[in-house]
C-alpha cells in the first residue's frame, strides 16, 4: 500500500512557511531598524510544523516500505541526503561567494564557522551555546536559519535506525506503541531540559514533535475512522479550528528580549497541526492553488529567503518601499531556480559533492585568515571593539588593582599619588569610558566594571536567571559595590553607568512574563527600588547615574566600519547614510531616563547624567561620528574608543564640574 499524497498537507506547509518568511523578514528590518512591526512576532511557530510534518512523512515512507519488505536502509539515506543537502550546499557555497565581496571581515569570519558547523550537521547546538536563537543579533548570522535542517538532517539519520531497531525487538505489529513511548520519553526529556528556556535549538528538547508526527501516522486511520469518517462536517470543523489555532498562536505569542521557549509555547500549534493531519479532509480548505505550491517551493523559500534578504539589507536596501518589493523579487527568483534547478535533482551529485567540500576548505581558510576579504583594508581600525590595553609607561598613572573578589578587579586609574575620591561602576557601558579615565582625565579613582551584569541592590542581584551573567556573578558586583561604598569618605562622588534597557531581558526571564509595556513599567521600579535599597544609606555620597543611551541600527554600524570614501564601494554601500542616526530604541529609553531623572530629583544626593546630550543634533538626530572623522559606535550600543572619550568627556564634566 503506497502512501497517499495529501494536498492539505502542502497547504499546511504554505501557511507555515508565510508565517515563518514574514517573521523572520520583519524581524530583520528590526535588526536594521528600518521597521517596529511585531504583527507576525509568532512566526517561528511555523517550524512547529515542519517538525510534525517530517516525522508523519518519514514515518509513513518506512513503515509502508517495511510492510512491503522493500525497506533499504542506504536507499533511505540516499533518497531523503540527496533531496535535503545540494540546495543546502548551494546555499552556503553562495554565502562563502557573496560574503567575500560584502560582509565584514569579523561577519565573514562568523560565517566560516556557520558554514562548517551547518555541513556538519551540528549548526543548531552552536547557536544555543551562543545565547539561544531569541538573544542572537540575527542580523549577522547568515545560516541562523539552518538550525532547523540540522535537526532534520539528524532525525533523518537517526530515526530509521531506531525504528528498525523496535521492529526487530517487538515486531512491526507493536511499533505503534513503542512509537507513543518514545514520544512520551522525548517530551519529559523536553520539559527537564528546556527549563532554562533555553531549549528553542536543540535537538533533544524538539524531536519530540517528530515523534509526534509518527504517533500521528499511526493512530491518523484510527481516529479517522472514529470520530471523522461519514462526518465532513466534523472534518472541516477540526481543519478550520487547527488553522485557527496557529494563526492565533502567530498574532500572539512573543518572544523578543531574550525571553524563553517552553513547551507551552508551541502547544497551540502542535494542537492545530495534529487537527488538520487527523481530519484528512479530501476536500480540504488547503487545497487551495497558490497555497499548495508555496508549499511545494517551502524548502527553497525557507533556504534561501534569509542570506538574501541579509544581504540586500547589509548594502542598505530596507529602507523604502521600492527596495523590500525588490528583494522580495529577488528571494522568489532565488526560491524558483533552486527549487527547478537544485532541489529537483538537475545538478549532478558529483557536482555537489565537490562543491561541498571546497566549502567547506574555503571555511577552514577564511577562518584560519581571520575573515579577511575585499573589505578588509577598507575596515576602520577605530570602528573596533575597545580593549583595556596596558601602554601607560609611567608609574605614577599606571593602572593598578586595588582589591579583587572571585576574581573581579577593582582598579585604581589616574594618579596613583592622590587619593581617590571617585568611583566608576556599571557594565561594558561604563567602561567605554575607561581611556578617557585613564590616558584624558587622569584623575585618581575606583574603576569596577563586569559585562553584561547589573547589582545595585537585592532585585537583580538575587534573579536566578542566567542571559549573559549568572546569579553568582551578580551577587559578586553587588558585594564589590556595597563594600567600596563603605570605604569612601563624605563628600566623594561615586558613577554608576549601564546600558538599562538591557537588563529587562533578565526581568522578564526570571519571572516568564510577556513582553509588553506594563512588563517594562514593572522592570523599571525594580530598578529605581535598587538604586534606592542602598543610596539611602550613604547621604553624604553623591551618585550619578548615567541614563539610557541610543540604539543605532546595524546597518549603520556597518557602514561606519567601513572607510570607503576614496574607494568607488562607496556607492555601492551607500556610506554617507551613516553620518548620523536616529535613536532605534524609541519611548522606551524615555521611559527609562524619565524615571531616573524624577528619582534623581527626590535625593539631594543623586544627579542624573544624559549622556546622549554629547550628540544630541536636533529633530531626533544623533552624531555617529567625533569631530575627526572617528566611528563613535562598534555596534549598535558600544562605543568605539575615540566615542568613548568624546562621551566621555561630557559626562565626566557633569560629574567633576558639578558643586556636589
Amino acid at each position: 500500500m503506497a502512501a497517499k499524497f495529501r494536498s492539505d498537507i502542502d497547504g499546511l506547509k504554505g501557511i507555515a512557511i508565510i508565517a515563518v518568511v514574514l517573521y523572520h523578514f520583519f524581524d530583520l528590518l528590526k535588526s536594521f531598524e528600518s521597521s517596529t512591526v511585531t504583527t507576525f512576532s509568532g512566526g517561528f511557530l511555523g517550524v512547529d510544523i515542519f517538525l510534525i510534518i517530517s516525522g508523519f512523512l518519514i514515518t509513513s515512507g518506512i513503515v509502508y516500505k517495511l510492510e512491503n519488505q522493500s525497506f533499504s536502509l542506504s536507499a533511505f539515506y540516499k533518497r531523503r541526503l540527496l533531496r535535503i543537502l545540494p540546495p543546502l550546499i548551494a546555499v552556503c557555497a553562495f554565502c562563502l561567494g557573496i560574503g567575500y565581496f560584502i560582509l565584514f571581515p569579523s561577519v565573514y569570519k562568523e560565517l566560516s564557522l556557520e558554514v562548517i558547523n551547518t555541513l556538519s550537521f551540528i549548526g543548531n547546538y552552536r547557536f544555543a551555546h551562543s545565547g539561544g536563537y531569541f538573544a542572537l543579533d540575527s542580523s549577522e548570522k547568515l545560516l541562523l536559519h539552518t538550525w532547523y535542517l540540522c535537526i532534520t538532517i539528524q532525525f533523518y539519520l537517526i530515526y530509521p535506525l531506531l525504528i528498525l531497531l523496535l521492529v526487530k525487538l517487538f515486531g512491526l505489529k507493536n511499533l505503534p506503541k513503542a512509537m507513543c513511548a518514545f514520544f512520551a520519553l522525548a517530551l519529559v526529556s523536553s520539559y527537564v531540559f528546556s527549563k532554562g528556556g533555553q531549549g528553542y535549538l536543540l535537538t533533544h528538547t524538539r524531536i519530540w514533535e517528530m515523534f509526534l508526527g509518527g504517533v500521528l501516522f499511526f493512530y491518523k486511520d484510527t481516529v479517522y475512522s472514529l470520530v471523522f469518517d461519514k462526518r465532513q462536517y466534523l472534518q472541516y470543523t477540526a481543519e478550520i479550528i487547527g488553522v485557527a489555532l496557529f494563526l492565533y498562536s502567530i498574532f500572539t505569542t512573543a518572544l523578543s528580549n531574550g525571553a524563553a521557549w517552553y513547551i507551552s509555547t508551541s502547544l497551540l500549534t502542535v494542537i492545530g497541526t495534529s487537527l488538520v493531519i487527523l481530519a484528512h479532509n479530501e476536500h480540504s480548505l488547503l487545497d487551495f492553488r497558490p497555497l499548495t505550491s508555496i508549499g511545494k517551493f517551502s524548502y527553497s523559500l525557507y533556504l534561501w529567503h534569509w542570506p538574501v534578504t541579509i544581504f540586500c539589507f547589509d548594502l542598505g536596501y530596507s529602507s523604502k518601499y521600492i527596495h523590500l518589493f525588490s528583494v522580495i523579487v529577488l528571494v522568489a527568483v532565488f526560491t524558483a531556480l533552486s527549487y527547478l534547478y537544485i532541489e529537483k535533482r538537475q545538478v549532478s551529485n558529483r557536482l555537489s559533492a565537490l562543491i561541498y567540500v571546497l566549502s567547506m576548505i574555503a571555511s577552514v581558510f577564511v577562518f584560519s585568515q581571520d575573515g579577511k576579504n575585499l573589505l578588509s583594508p577598507y575596515i576602520d581600525p577605530y570602528g573596533k571593539k575597545m580593549v583595556m590595553l596596558d601602554t601607560i609607561k609611567d608609574l605614577n598613572y599606571k593602572p593598578k588593582i586595588m582589591m579583587t573578589l572571585n576574581e573581579v578587579p577593582v582598579y585604581k586609574l589616574g594618579n596613583q599619588n592622590e587619593k581617590a575620591h571617585t568611583f566608576v561602576v556599571g557594565d561594558s557601558h561604563s567602561e567605554h569610558y575607561s581611556y578617557y579615565l585613564r590616558d584624558i582625565n587622569k584623575r585618581p579613582l575606583y574603576f569596577m566594571f563586569m559585562h553584561g551584569t547589573i547589582g545595585y541592590g537585592p532585585n537583580f542581584s538575587g534573579y536566578k536567571v542566567k542571559v549573559i551573567s549568572t546569579h553568582e556573578e551578580r551577587e559578586t558586583f553587588y558585594k564589590i559595590y556595597k563594600y567600596v561604598l563603605d570605604k569612601m569618605q563624605d563628600g566623594d562622588k561615586v558613577v554608576i553607568g549601564n546600558r538599562w534597557d538591557f537588563y529587562y531581558t533578565y526581568f522578564i526571564r526570571e519571572f516568564n512574563l510577556k513582553d509588553n509595556d506594563e512588563s517594562f513599567n514593572d522592570f523599571i521600579k525594580a530598578l529605581i527600588e535598587d538604586f534606592d535599597s542602598e543610596i539611602q544609606h550613604y547621604p553624604k555620597l553623591n551618585f550619578y547615574i548615567i541614563g539610557q543611551g541610543i540604539n543605532t541600527s546595524q546597518s549603520i554600524v556597518n557602514c561606519l566600519k567601513a572607510n570607503l570614501q576614496n574607494s568607488a564601494l562607496r556607492h555601492i554601500f551607500k556610506t554617507d547614510r551613516c553620518n548620523f542616526t536616529k535613536d532605534y530604541l524609541g519611548y522606551r529609553r524615555d521611559l527609562i531616563n524619565n524615571a531616573i531623572r524624577e528619582y534623581a530629583k527626590s535625593k539631594d544626593n543623586v544627579t542624573f547624567v544624559d549622556r546622549n546630550a554629547a550628540q544630541a543634533l536636533g529633530d531626533g538626530k544623533f552624531r555617529t561620528r567625533t569631530d575627526g572623522g572617528k566611528a563613535l559606535y562598534y555596534d549598535k550600543t558600544h562605543y568605539t574608543t575615540p566615542g568613548g572619550n568624546m562621551v566621555g568627556q561630557y559626562v565626566f564634566s557633569q560629574v567633576f564640574n558639578s558643586e556636589n
